[in-house]
C-alpha cells in the first residue's frame, strides 16, 4: 500500500464570489488521494459569503477559519496554525489548481528531505493585450526554472509564483511564517529563506491559472507597489553583498537616473559604500567618479549592481558584461 504526506492547501479569502467555488472545485478534484483545503475569511463582502454558505453545505470537510485583522500575509498566517499537513500548498480564491499539480509536487519532494519550497509554472489568464505588463512577467518567471536561475533572477522579480508553491511545513516553523508589514508577503518569505540557506526548487509543471483582474490584489494594494517591491529587495540584497567579501574591491552601480540614485542611497543607508557610477550618459552623484558605459572595461578591482529597473535594459546588460569580461555573481549583479 502506497503512503501518502497530509498536504493542507492554504486559501485566503477576501472578496471572491465570482471564483470561489471554481478555486474550491480545482482543489477537491485533484487527484492525490490526502488533501485538507483550509479557507481563511478575510473579511469578506455579502456576495462572498453567501457562496461560502453553499460550499459549507457542499463540502463539509473544508475547514473554515476567520481573520478579522485585514490583509493576506494575516490570514495566511492564521491558516497556517491550522495546517495539519507535512506541505503546504498556496492557492489564492482567485486562481484554479491545474489537473496532478500536488501528486507532481509532492512526488518531486518525495527523495529530496532536504528541499524545502517547490514551485512551478503558471498559465496566464487575463487581457493580454490590456494587461501586457503583467502578462510579460508570467512569461518571464515561467523561464526561470533551474535553482541557479532562481538565486540569479531573485533581486531582480519574486522568482516563484505564489500561487504555486509547495512548502515544507517546517520551513515555516523554523524561519518564520509571512511578514504582515507593507511589503509584498511572499517576495519577502523568498528573499529571507534564500537569505537563510533553504533550497528553492521549480519545475515546468503547469500548476494554476493565475486570474488577472483589475481588482487582484497585487494591483491595488500599496504592499504590492513598486516601492514596497524595492524596500525588500534592497534590504536582502544589502545583506547579501555584506556576504561576498568584498572588502578589497570597489562597488560600482549601474544606472544614475533618479531612481537609481534612489536605491544608491538607500543601499548605503544600509552599510554598503558605491565608488563609482556607470551609465550611458554622463551622472554625477558628490563623492562617486564616473565611467561611462562605454569605457568601462573588465577590472578585477571592481564589482558592479545593476540598479536599472527596464527589463529589457537588464538583459541587454546581462549581455555586455559578458562579452566584456565580466562574470556575473563573480563580478556583477542584477537587480531592478
Amino acid at each position: 500500500m502506497e503512503s501518502y504526506e497530509l498536504v493542507s492547501v492554504l486559501m485566503p479569502v477576501h472578496n471572491a464570489a465570482n471564483s470561489l467555488e471554481k478555486a474550491v472545485l480545482s482543489t477537491i478534484n485533484q487527484d492525490y488521494p490526502y488533501i485538507e483545503l483550509i479557507i481563511v475569511l478575510n473579511n469578506c463582502d455579502e456576495e462572498t459569503l453567501k457562496v461560502v454558505e453553499k460550499l459549507k453545505l457542499s463540502y463539509p470537510e473544508i475547514k473554515w477559519i476567520i481573520e478579522e485583522n485585514q490583509g493576506i500575509a494575516n490570514a495566511l498566517n492564521k491558516g497556517i496554525l491550522h495546517c495539519s499537513g507535512r506541505f503546504i500548498a498556496r492557492l489564492d480564491a482567485d486562481d484554479e489548481m491545474l489537473p496532478g499539480r500536488i501528486s507532481h509536487q509532492v512526488k518531486y519532494f518525495a527523495d529530496k528531505p532536504w528541499l524545502g519550497v517547490l514551485g512551478g509554472k503558471a498559465i496566464y489568464d487575463g487581457d493580454m493585450s490590456s494587461n501586457e505588463g503583467y502578462f510579460e512577467y508570467v512569461k518571464e518567471i515561467n523561464s526561470i526554472i533551474t535553482e541557479e536561475d532562481i538565486l540569479d533572477y531573485r533581486f531582480i522579480e519574486s522568482p516563484i509564483a505564489h500561487p504555486t508553491a509547495l512548502i515544507r511545513k517546517s520551513v515555516f516553523e523554523e524561519f518564520g511564517n509571512y511578514n504582515s508589514g507593507e511589503v509584498p508577503e511572499d517576495y519577502e518569505l523568498w528573499l529571507r529563506l534564500i537569505s537563510k540557506g533553504v533550497r528553492i526548487h521549480k519545475t515546468d509543471f503547469e500548476c494554476v491559472l493565475w486570474k488577472d483582474h483589475a481588482s487582484r490584489a497585487s494591483r491595488n494594494l500599496s504592499q504590492y507597489s513598486e516601492e514596497a517591491f524595492d524596500e525588500v529587495r534592497l534590504k536582502y540584497l544589502a545583506e547579501h553583498i555584506k556576504t561576498l567579501n568584498l572588502e578589497n574591491r570597489q562597488l560600482i552601480a549601474i544606472g544614475g537616473g533618479k531612481k537609481a540614485k534612489h536605491k544608491i542611497h538607500k543601499l548605503e543607508e544600509l552599510g554598503l559604500r558605491f565608488s563609482g557610477i556607470t551609465d550611458f550618459v554622463e551622472r554625477k552623484i558628490d563623492g562617486k567618479f564616473f565611467v561611462s558605459w562605454e569605457d568601462l572595461k573588465y577590472n578585477p578591482g571592481m564589482f558592479l549592481i545593476s540598479l536599472v529597473s527596464s527589463r529589457k535594459a537588464w538583459k541587454e546588460i546581462d549581455q555586455i558584461l559578458v562579452l566584456k569580461g565580466f562574470k556575473r555573481n563573480q563580478d556583477y549583479l542584477l537587480t531592478s
